[in-house]
Parts: C-alpha cells; structure tokens; sequence
C-alpha cells in the first residue's frame, strides 16, 4: 500500500510541473539566435601579386659602359694637317738651319740683312738669324699651334692630357712666344721681316762712338715695331725700301 501511494504523489507531482511549463508562451521557450558580429574589412590584410619580370627589369638601373682607355674626350681637335707642299717643306725643317730662307726675301730687305750683318761683325758682336721668309700656309699652322696653346696651358683635364703634350712640344720646338700670336698679314710672308738674336759686346762702339742695338739696326733700314713682345723681330722700313728700289732703278 506504501509503493502505490508514493508512486500515486510522483505522478502528480509529473503533471503538475508538465501542465505548469505547457502553460509558458512560446517565445519565451524559444532559443535565442546568435548574434555575428560584422567582419572589419580595415583589419584584413590581402597578399600583394608579386611583380611580373617585366616590371623588375624595368626598376633596374641601367648600366653605363665607361669610356675605353686611350680615347681621348678633350673638346679640342688635332692640329690640322700641313698640305701645302712649301709649307711642309718648312715643317719638316722646323728648329734646323734649313728651314731660314733668305731667297723669299724682297731685295731690299736681303741687302739690309747683308749690311747688318757686316756691321755687328765688325764690332765683335753676333747675329743668329732664326726665321726670315715664310710660306702663308705656313704661317697659318704657325697660328693654330698658338692657338691651342693658349686653350690648353691652363687645362687639367684628364681627357686633354696626351693633347696639351703633344701641344706644348710643337710650341717650343717653333719657339713660338707666348706673348706674341703669329699676325696673319705678316713682314716674313711679305719677305719684308726677318728673327734675329742680336748680341752685342759690353760698351760696344762704331767709329769710336758708343752705339745701341737699335741704333745699329737703324743704320742699314731696319726696326722693331713691337720691343717689348717681339724683341727679335726686325721689319724693313718703308724709308729703305724705297731708298733701295730708287737706287736698283
């Protein structure tokens, strides 16, 4: 009797509590949904396409060939090449006897050369001719190696090195003056002017008188239009020259 009433207590105790979650609205049973939460976009980080060949050679730097050694870069040219036949004659004799030509000389200054010459002679002095008559093309080449002197002197340039030498050699093989550019309309092309070192003895004297180098020169037609940059440079005056011409006549 015990069993009966206790299992008789358990059952409605079942279906009173049965009855009691029966009785609860719906939505309140019902499970939640679950909330995502939305994906931040800013924080994803997408894997950057590697670059296509191309675009790697384009980024390269490109590649400088230096200059081969021995070319020379200086912006100043070779000499010109001596064609005419005198004037090479002239530059193959450069710095020798051989290139003093007295024959090209017009008579009257050829005659006050010869005078000039006795006189210094005759009062223990001496007289080293070193150019006389000149070819214009000659004289040309002259002016290009004076020239390019002038530009190259001060120039450090290593491209212009091997030039200036070369340069420099023909400078003072002409014994060109660095003072004195060679003139275009020039006495020795004209066979009116000649070079000459004149030296005389200390105290020299001509008819027991005391007598100067120029004062000497003077004497047979000759003078120096320029003293102070072209001190060997004598030219025929125009006075002798007609004096010779009146006498030839």
């Amino acid at each position: 009797m015990t069993t009966i009433r206790h299992f008789s207590q358990f059952a409605t105790c079942l279906l009173a509590c049965t009855c009691a979650f029966a009785g609860q609205p719906k939505h309140q049973i019902r499970q939640q949904p679950i909330k995502h939460q939305p994906i931040q976009r800013s924080h994803i980080t997408r894997p950057q396409p590697s670059p296509s060949l191309l675009a790697r050679l384009v980024t390269i730097p490109p590649f400088v060939i230096p200059l081969t050694a021995g070319i020379s870069n200086c912006a100043i040219g070779m000499l010109a090449p001596v064609e005419d036949a005198q004037a090479a004659a002239f530059e193959s004799t450069t710095d020798t006897d051989a290139m003093i030509d007295t024959s090209g000389l017009t008579h009257a200054t050829a005659s006050a050369l010869a005078r000039l010459q006795e006189l210094v002679a005759s009062i223990g002095g001496r007289l080293e001719l070193k150019s006389a008559f000149r070819p214009v093309a000659y004289q040309e080449h002259l002016q290009e190696v004076w020239d390019k002197w002038r530009l190259l002197r001060r120039n450090r340039q290593q491209s212009c090195a091997a030039m200036r030498e070369t340069i420099e050699a023909e400078f003072a093989r002409h014994r060109l003056m660095p003072t004195q550019r060679p003139v275009t309309n020039s006495d020795h092309t004209r066979g009116v002017g000649i070079d000459a070192a004149l030296i005389l003895p200390p105290k020299a004297r001509l008819n027991r008188r005391r007598i100067t180098l120029d004062r000497l020169a003077r004497m047979v037609g000759f003078g120096r239009p320029d003293i102070r940059h072209d001190p060997v440079h004598f030219r025929l005056l125009a006075s002798a020259e007609t004096s010779s011409v009146t006498a030839t006549n």
